[in-house]
């Protein structure tokens, strides 16, 4: 997440550029003005690149959501889809209204004491003129106890089944993690519209 305020005027163009500066440490630019850096494990991670991006309005000065990528993602959109209720798995503590916002709130939170606990909950649908879907994230903030479980699996139910992946590993602060589900696990091929509307997502305590 990038706070914006007093970088951009109303419908500027302006540039957001991604760069693995040395071995460990990630640094983004606006325009030429460093705005923001991460010092950490990078070794999955390609090297430099580039989103060109423009602001429409006065108002909203935090964007939440950009896509960076390595191929034409001009036509592409990031669409999140709120979580709207409870699924078939409901072991963790806490209610759904805990984890439907949009933004980030580390005062609101569901629980895990017990390493095999799930909980799975319904999301929105796609908009009606969604084309094609090129993955499913599962994201979110997160952090571990001292005591208990340690480790987490993002988990996808798609046609009545639970399909995990674990996310990275996780430390005693909330930081953000995600899980990338680039085929329904379902069916090992892309994901359908039809299938997005019916999912639940989730998550999976590990020991």
């Amino acid at each position: 997440e990038i706070n914006t305020s007093g970088f951009a005027a109303a419908n500027q163009n302006f540039s957001v550029h991604v760069k693995i500066a040395v071995a460990g440490l990630i640094e983004v630019y606006w325009n030429t003005v460093l705005i923001t850096s991460y010092a950490g494990d990078t070794s999955a991670l390609g090297a430099v690149t580039k989103a060109t991006c423009r602001k429409f309005g006065a108002t909203f000065n935090r964007w939440e959501e950009l896509i960076i990528a390595n191929h034409d993602v001009s036509s592409a959109r990031l669409k999140t889809l709120a979580i709207t209720g409870v699924g078939a798995n409901t072991a963790w503590s806490g209610s759904y209204l805990d984890i439907d916002g949009a933004f980030e709130d580390n005062n609101s939170f569901i629980s895990s004491q017990i390493a095999g606990d799930k909980s799975t909950f319904v999301v929105g649908n796609l908009p009606v003129d969604s084309l094609e879907v090129s993955a499913v994230i599962v994201s979110g903030t997160f952090r571990r106890n001292s005591t208990g479980p340690t480790a987490i699996n993002a988990v996808v139910r798609s046609g009545g089944v639970d399909y995990g992946q674990a996310l990275p590993t996780l430390t005693q602060s909330f930081e953000p993690r995600q899980a990338i589900f680039a085929v329904n696990p379902a069916t090992s091929s892309l994901w359908a519209k039809v299938d997005v509307d019916a999912l639940e997502i989730g998550l999976e305590s590990v020991a």
